[in-house]
């Protein structure tokens, strides 16, 4: 089963903390490297969530690692306002016609899912290619940690062409040849 929870998953955070004490593993990088062989979750913060925001994360899983304070996400995102101007009484702007760019392409696309929840044809290309994933190999490794990729694009979607066509293609080529 793919997803976030495996059945085959500790039942919660303490039974994680103490299988990867079985394993010998002992911080976080480890857990990065040998989660998979061991069918550990890639994204236990995501898989237990709950638990994981009240007992403190990596610090809880691996109580000897030396964790780095990082940014929290809301500090992150945290707008600075600009400062005051005074207020102009007339202001005339220019506008300037461009070509539309890469990025207001991928915006002006939506996000589609089909009926199983798998992102369809366009939309995973437009996701690969902010996630500047470029091969199989890469997307094999990390397919698994999204529950709207499929493990087997290539048998999964119609529309597809070949690996690099999938991977590499320019997005104004990939819209041109599908409509």
């Amino acid at each position: 089963m793919r997803g976030v929870h495996s059945e085959d998953y500790p039942i919660n955070l303490e039974s994680l903390r103490k299988k990867c004490r079985e394993l010998g593993i002992n911080s976080e990088t480890q857990y990065r490297t040998k989660c998979m062989n061991f069918n550990l979750p890639y994204m236990p913060n995501i898989t237990y969530k709950e638990e994981w925001e009240k007992k403190g994360g990596w610090a809880y899983l691996f109580p000897t690692q030396k964790i780095e304070h990082k940014k929290s996400l809301k500090q992150r995102n945290t707008v600075i306002p600009e400062p005051k101007v005074p207020s102009i009484t007339r202001v005339e702007k220019k506008v300037r016609t461009t070509k539309p760019t890469k990025e207001s392409i991928e915006e002006s696309l939506p996000m589609e899912q089909d009926e199983n929840g798998i992102l369809t044809f366009i939309s995973i290309i437009i996701k690969l290619r902010k996630l500047k994933i470029r091969d199989m190999k890469t997307y094999r490794r990390f397919c698994c940690a999204f529950t709207d990729f499929p493990k087997n694009p290539e048998e999964y979607y119609s529309d597809w062409v070949d690996e690099k066509f999938f991977f590499q293609s320019p997005l104004k080529t990939v819209l041109e040849k599908l409509k």
